[in-house]
């Protein structure tokens, strides 16, 4: 029965797959499946990669099927702590590969190298021969890059393979068309292990020159490279870099914009709950010197939030609960009703002693409409208590995400239809996001002051900041 002898976490980097595993467990996971007889394909992703991932669908598509996939960019270890996972070492291919070849030798097993260049290729052959002289089942083929993706020509290479039935398998035609044939051909071919190499052929031919170490472990072996072959690696460089970093500040912001609406959940549940205490405190002080009994309307309120405060024991406290839609009460002193907070004509002037709201008015989406309930607020009762939180917080309440109160709509929009934020969560249906960010409102002290003229207003304090307001008569 085929196992595997390394278990390893994959991250997502950019969207393209890839291993934290060490060298060492790399080799060891190759031996294991070379022994166990295991097909497996083997791509070792950098900037260059991720940048060509990007518009080439295809690669992408056979990254998601890799078996091992060993990051060869310095770059990328250093970012993949912003993914998930701190990558533990950078694999680079070469390096691999004469990694590989001590343990071919002491393995006895076999390796074959597919390359476009057959003198490139016999020169690899002939120093990884010097240099380990019992690496003896070694074979090589050339195959032009114009023929590579040809039927009649690959048929001919995978004969070739399979008479010669390598354990491993190098591809040396760079990014994406060395990762493209294995993927479309591997089924075909009698070898195990599978990998695309990119330039190594040329490192190991001696053709030319790898940088050195201190610019390797500096992430600067491109500089190098860029150097010895300025017109044919420009556009990979120079705006290739380009494109990875605008692709890597994008999932900066995306990432950072996760983490801030997960702590900013967590923070505000508890956050909630503190000003939930002091406030029900503030009221119970509001009406204590009121006389009994007492009629409440609850303007969008629950049951669950009167059982909270505790004034379901006192008998002599009427609470009549009012939203759009009923909703179901079980005790005596709760009464459910249904209507409209911008008319409330199906009551008398002050039928209630004391009118409650608490994070309402700003969910009726303009001015106008807030100015209807303020009306039938101040109408109804004698005296009324509002909570609303307060627009110049910086923290917006709904969808806790700073300032986004102040965005562009459209900003908005998309905001809200790509992340989980806020209460609300990730809305998916546009229409259904737009709906929600029209029906809020946020108010401030002098529009308060407007539709309330009577009031006092209490300003809730986070950080020395006004969080949101109690409007009170």
């Amino acid at each position: 029965m085929d196992k595997q002898i390394v278990k390893f976490i994959r991250i997502k980097i950019c969207d393209l797959p890839v291993d934290c595993i060490t060298m060492d467990e790399a080799v060891e996971v190759i031996v294991n499946n070379i022994q166990s007889k295991r097909k497996t394909i083997i791509f070792t992703p950098n900037v260059d990669h991720i940048v060509k991932a990007k518009f080439d669908r295809e690669f992408k598509e056979i990254y998601s099927h890799v078996d091992l996939s060993l990051v060869d960019g310095m770059p990328l270890v250093w970012i993949s702590g912003i993914y998930g996972k701190k990558l533990p070492e950078r694999i680079n291919g070469t390096n691999l590969i004469i990694r590989l070849c001590k343990t071919i030798q002491e393995k006895n097993f076999s390796l074959f190298l597919l390359g476009p260049k057959e003198e490139i290729l016999k020169l690899a052959v002939g120093n990884i021969k010097k240099t380990y002289p019992g690496l003896d089942k070694i074979g090589y083929r050339s195959i032009p890059f114009e023929n590579l993706f040809n039927y009649e020509e690959s048929l001919k290479v995978i004969n070739e393979i399979n008479k010669f039935k390598p354990d491993i398998l190098l591809l040396g035609f760079g990014p994406p068309h060395q990762e493209k044939w294995i993927y479309r051909y591997y089924n075909f071919l009698d070898a195990y292990i599978f990998i695309g190499v990119g330039s190594t052929f040329d490192f190991l031919s001696k053709k030319k020159k790898r940088a050195p170490i201190w610019m390797q472990n500096l992430g600067l072996e491109w500089l190098f490279r860029l150097i010895q072959e300025p017109r044919r690696l420009w556009k990979r460089y120079i705006i290739g870099n380009t494109i990875f970093l605008f692709l890597l500040l994008k999932d900066a912001l995306i990432i950072f914009i996760k983490n801030l609406n997960i702590l900013n959940l967590q923070r505000c549940k508890l956050l909630s709950m503190k000003f939930r205490k002091k406030r029900i405190d503030f009221f119970k002080s509001f009406i204590s010197s009121l006389p009994r009994p007492l009629k409440i309307l609850d303007i969008g309120g629950s049951e669950n939030f009167w059982f909270n405060t505790g004034f379901y024991k006192e008998k002599d406290i009427e609470i009549w609960i009012l939203n759009l839609i009923e909703i179901k009460t079980t005790h005596s002193n709760f009464k459910s009703l249904i209507g409209d907070a911008r008319d409330l004509k199906q009551f008398k002037d002050k039928e209630f002693d004391v009118i409650f709201s608490n994070s309402v008015i700003e969910h009726l989406g303009s001015y106008s409409d807030q100015s209807l309930m303020a009306n039938e607020v101040r109408r109804l009762g004698e005296r009324y208590f509002l909570q609303t939180p307060n627009r110049y917080f910086p923290i917006e309440p709904h969808f806790l995400f700073p300032f986004f109160q102040f965005f562009p709509y459209k900003l908005k929009i998309w905001l809200v239809t790509h992340f989980n934020l806020g209460w609300f969560g990730k809305i998916p249906d546009e229409n259904k996001a737009r709906e929600i960010i029209s029906s809020i409102r946020l108010l401030n002290k002098k529009e308060l002051k407007i539709l309330f003229p009577e009031s006092k207003i209490k300003e809730e304090k986070f950080l020395g900041l006004t969080k949101s307001f109690i409007v009170y008569r």
